[in-house]
């Protein structure tokens, strides 16, 4: 057994040397096929930030990574839309670590939202990337979700930079009250 935050702390010390630039955490628990996820999603991150000029390095997970006893990281839930062989579509939750300094220049200069309150609104946060996803929203009940999001989809960033937009749509959302 080993501390709950060493497999994070593991993780990005491995991602700051120059050979590694990927590190997908696979807990005891985690799902296989979602660990794969994960790693195909690293990927999409990596081009991401290097073209934001943050670096191409990237800390994922598939299940919450757990940072009690891990000071200055923070994890963000990014949604992933997804499709089964079946040809289901769903949304679902890939996490990354980020070091502070990487965090706040990802923020782009917004301050640092609540990450008890985003966490708390993952289930009504996806509902609502559903619903935006597959034009189900009442567009005019969400003007303002509208205009934050200039016509691209509801990502993480958004989420962080504009929480006091989000996530009160994302509440109603989950009522459905949209």
């Amino acid at each position: 057994m080993v501390d709950r935050s060493w497999l994070v702390r593991e993780g990005m010390d491995r991602v700051r040397t120059r050979a590694v630039d990927a590190v997908v955490l696979h807990s005891k628990c985690g799902p296989p096929g979602r660990t794969a996820l994960a790693l195909a999603f690293s990927a999409h991150l990596r081009t991401r930030q290097h073209r934001m000029g943050l670096g191409a390095d990237v800390v994922t997970a598939a299940v919450r990574p757990e940072l009690a006893g891990a000071p200055g990281l923070f994890r963000v839930p990014h949604f992933v839309t997804i499709s089964d062989g079946t040809g289901t579509v769903a949304d679902t939750t890939i996490w990354q670590v980020m070091s502070g300094p990487r965090y706040d220049a990802w923020l782009g200069g917004a301050p640092r939202p609540d990450h008890t309150a985003i966490e708390a609104a993952l289930p009504g946060l996806l509902r609502l990337r559903h619903l935006w996803r597959t034009g189900r929203l009442d567009r005019s009940r969400a003007d303002t979700l509208g205009a934050v999001l200039d016509g691209g989809e509801l990502t993480a960033q958004k989420i962080f930079r504009y929480p006091r937009v989000i996530l009160p749509v994302a509440t109603r959302a989950l009522r459905g009250s949209l």
